[in-house]
C-alpha cells in the first residue's frame, strides 16, 4: 500500500529507495510506498539575496561601499538549442545533495557568502571611475566570476545588478560635483548657443512672415484698389442709366396724372353740381322743418306765459283777499279788546294780570327740570325745619312774591280780587256768572260780572259764539241790555268760576258781554 503525492510546477519531488537512483518528479503527482520508498521536497522558486561589500578597496585602494542585488535559483530547466525546456535532473539531484534538508535562511546565507568573495574580487581589480561608470560591465563580471560556483551547487544565477555604491570619504562626491558642473557648464554652453539660434532663427521666420504678410496686403490693397474702382465706374454708368429711366417714367407717370387730373376735375365739377342741387333742397327743406318748429315752440312758450301769468294773477289776488281779510279780522280783534279794555278797565287788567301768574310760576320753576334729584337736609325744628316742608314754603314765598308784584304793577290788589272771586264761586254753588252755573244769585241792578273773554276758553264755546254774534264788534253795546259797569275794585259781584291757566286764553283776547 502506498500514497499518492502532489506537486505543483515550482517544487520538485525527490523520491528515494533502496534499489534504483532518486526519482525526480517537478509537478504533477507520484505513488510512494510506505516504508519502502521516501518523498522529499525542493523548491525550485526565485530566491533574492542582498550581498553587500563594506569598505570593499578598489584598484588604487580606495574604500568603497557595494550593495549588490542577486536572484539566484535551483536550476530546474533549461533550454535546449531548439528553444524548448528540458528538465534538468543533474542540476537539481545537485541542489538536492547540497540543500535538501536545509532551510530557506541557510541556503540564502550560503549563497551570500559565495556572491560576497566574487564581488569584492571584482571590486580589487577595477578603479572607483571604472566601477561609478560601467556598472553594467561590472554587473557582468561577477555574474561570470560567481556563475560556475553556483553552477556546482545545482544554482543558477538569473541576475544580478548595483544597488548602490558609495564611500566614506566622498570621494563620489567630488567626483559627481566635477561631473555635475562640466556637465552643467556644457548644459548652459548649449543652452545659450541653442538660445541665440532659436533667437536668430525666429527673427528670420518673422522678417520673412512680415515680408510676406505686408506683400500679401500690398496685393490686397491693390486689389480692393482695382474692385473699388470698377465699382465706382459700373456704379456711374447705373446712376445714369437708372436717371435717364428715372426721368422717363416721372414724364410718364407727369402725363398720366395729367390726363387724371382733368377726368378728376371732370368728376368733381359734376359732383359738385349734384350736391350743390342737393344740398339747396336738403337746406331748405330743414331751413322751413326748422322754422315751423320754431313757430310751434314760440307760440306753445307764449300760451304757457299766459298761463303762468293768469295763474300767478289769481295767486296773488286770493293772498291779496287772505291778506285783507285778515287785516280786517285783527283790527276788528284789536277793536274788540280796546273796546273791553275801556268797558272793564281794571276788572280787565286783573284778569290779564291772573292769567299770566300761572306762566310766572312755571318760568319760576323752570331751573327744577334739570334736576336730577334732590336731598334734603332735616335740621331745626318748627317753621325753620328743612326737607320737603322747607322746600314748599319756598314755593309758596315765591307765589306771594309774583301775586305782590303783579299788584304792584296793575295797582290792584289781586289778593282781594282772587279772594272776591273764590267767595263768589263758593256762594254760587261752583256756577259761572250769567246763569253758566245754574246756582248764581240775581245780580243787583246797574252792576255787571266779569266779560266773558275774562273767563278762560274751556268755560264753553256758547260764550264765543254769543261774542261772535253780538254787535259790540261794531263798538255799541246791544239794544235793551242791562247797562254793565266794572264795580269799583270788583267790591260786590260775584265772578265767573276760572279753569287752570294752561287751557286759558291768549293775553289780550277778549269777548264782548252779553
Amino acid at each position: 500500500m502506498g500514497n499518492v503525492v502532489t506537486v505543483g510546477p515550482n517544487t520538485a519531488l525527490v523520491i528515494s529507495s533502496g534499489r534504483n537512483d532518486a526519482r525526480i518528479r517537478v509537478g504533477g503527482r507520484a505513488f510512494v510506498l510506505y516504508c519502502l520508498q521516501r518523498v522529499d521536497r525542493l523548491s525550485l522558486e526565485l530566491r533574492t539575496i542582498e550581498v553587500n561589500s563594506n569598505g570593499a578597496t578598489t584598484l588604487k585602494g580606495v574604500p568603497v561601499n557595494v550593495l549588490g542585488i542577486c536572484q539566484v535559483k535551483v536550476s530546474g530547466f533549461k533550454e535546449s538549442s531548439d528553444g524548448r525546456l528540458l528538465r534538468d535532473d543533474n542540476a537539481i539531484r545537485l541542489a538536492a545533495q547540497h540543500f535538501l534538508g536545509a532551510t530557506e535562511a541557510e541556503i540564502e546565507a550560503t549563497v551570500k557568502r559565495t556572491m560576497e568573495g566574487h564581488q569584492r574580487a571584482i571590486l580589487g581589480t577595477l578603479t572607483i571611475e571604472e566601477i561609478y561608470r560601467e556598472r553594467t560591465a561590472f554587473s557582468n563580471k561577477v555574474r561570470e566570476l560567481a556563475a560556475e560556483d553556483v553552477r556546482l551547487m545545482g544554482l543558477e544565477i538569473v541576475s544580478y545588478t548595483i544597488a548602490s555604491l558609495t564611500d566614506d570619504e566622498g570621494y563620489l562626491d567630488a567626483l559627481g560635483v566635477t561631473q555635475v558642473e562640466e556637465v552643467k557648464r556644457k548644459a548652459q554652453e548649449g543652452k545659450a548657443i541653442n538660445d541665440n539660434a532659436a533667437r536668430k532663427i525666429i527673427a528670420e521666420q518673422n522678417l520673412n512672415a512680415s515680408l510676406y504678410e505686408n506683400e500679401a496686403k500690398k496685393k490686397q490693397e491693390e486689389s480692393n484698389r482695382d474692385v473699388i474702382t470698377a465699382q465706382q465706374h459700373y456704379n456711374e454708368e447705373i446712376n445714369v442709366a437708372s436717371a435717364r429711366a428715372e426721368a422717363a417714367r416721372g414724364i410718364e407717370t407727369t402725363k398720366q396724372e395729367v390726363v387724371k387730373l382733368r377726368e378728376t376735375t371732370k368728376v368733381n365739377e359734376e359732383e359738385v353740381r349734384r350736391k350743390r342741387v342737393e344740398l339747396d333742397g336738403t337746406v331748405k327743406a330743414t331751413a322751413e322743418a326748422e322754422l315751423y318748429m320754431q313757430e310751434r315752440k314760440a307760440e306753445g312758450a307764449l300760451a304757457a306765459s299766459r298761463a303762468d301769468a293768469e295763474r300767478i294773477r289769481l295767486i296773488g289776488a286770493a293772498e291779496a283777499d287772505a291778506a285783507r281779510l285778515k287785516a280786517q279780522v285783527e283790527i276788528e280783534v284789536m277793536q274788540s279788546k280796546a273796546d273791553a279794555y275801556k268797558h272793564y278797565g281794571h276788572a280787565a287788567l286783573a284778569v290779564q294780570s291772573i292769567e299770566m301768574m300761572p306762566k310766572i310760576a312755571a318760568a319760576i320753576a323752570k331751573p327744577l327740570e334739570n334736576t336730577d334729584r334732590m336731598v334734603f337736609m332735616a335740621g331745626g325744628s318748627g317753621e325753620n325745619s328743612g326737607g320737603p316742608s322747607r322746600l314748599i314754603q319756598d314755593i309758596a314765598r315765591s307765589m306771594t312774591t309774583v301775586t305782590e308784584t303783579a299788584s304792584a304793577m296793575t295797582g290792584i290788589d289781586v289778593n282781594e280780587v282772587i279772594k272776591k272771586y273764590a267767595e263768589s264761586y263758593i256762594a254760587g254753588g261752583g256756577g259761572g256768572a250769567d246763569g253758566g252755573g245754574g246756582n248764581n244769585p240775581a245780580r243787583p241792578a246797574g252792576q255787571a260780572s266779569l266779560p266773558a273773554a275774562a273767563q278762560p276758553r274751556d268755560a264753553g264755546a256758547a260764550g264765543r259764539n254769543r261774542a261772535a254774534q253780538s254787535p259790540a264788534r261794531q263798538g255799541s253795546p246791544p239794544a235793551g241790555a242791562n247797562a254793565r259797569s266794572p264795580p269799583a275794585a270788583f267790591g260786590s259781584p260775584p265772578m265767573a268760576p276760572m279753569s287752570p291757566p294752561v287751557a286759558g286764553p291768549s293775553p289780550g283776547t277778549w269777548d264782548q258781554p252779553e
